[in-house]
């Protein structure tokens, strides 16, 4: 794991251990998650997809698969092929164990990046808002490589 989100393996089995699988798990409000997918997805045209023909979408920094809680709520799970990833591991099994039908990985994607074209639209919720111990110039090269890589 890079030294640049190392401590998250910290931080998040206390904040699970604290909260359970809640949006204030990843440091949020239900209401706040609900706008920043809003925000997120609202590129997104749903009509043009459905089953047979869904969106690629990758969910970078998926921790416990709260995205496709708002998804299902809003009658879009079924127009959406989903692939989940994150770099922590802690919140990957309750994701898996509550969405077993999709994918999801442990993945880092500046080390591994996925193929070209291999999904439509990523959502990247809440992932470059915490610096934690990271200096503003080690934020802003995380943030350029995991974008580069996208």
């Amino acid at each position: 794991m890079r030294k640049d989100v190392e401590h998250l393996a910290d931080i998040y089995p206390a904040c699970l251990a604290a909260n359970g699988v809640t949006p204030a798990t990843v440091g949020s409000s239900a209401q706040d998650l609900i706008a920043r997918f809003e925000v997120l997805l609202g590129p997104i045209d749903f009509g043009r997809h459905s089953a047979a023909s869904p969106v690629k979408l990758l969910d970078l920094g998926c921790g416990p698969g709260l995205l496709l809680d708002y998804l299902a709520e809003n009658d879009l799970l079924s127009r959406v092929d989903y692939t989940g990833v994150d770099v922590i591991d802690t919140l990957m099994p309750h994701a898996r164990r509550r969405w077993p039908q999709h994918r999801f990985e442990l993945r880092g994607v500046r080390d591994r990046p996925f193929e070209a074209d291999a999904f439509d639209y990523c959502i990247i919720c809440s992932v470059f808002n915490a610096r934690f111990q990271n200096s503003y110039a080690d934020m802003e090269k995380l943030v350029c490589e995991t974008l580069r890589a996208l």
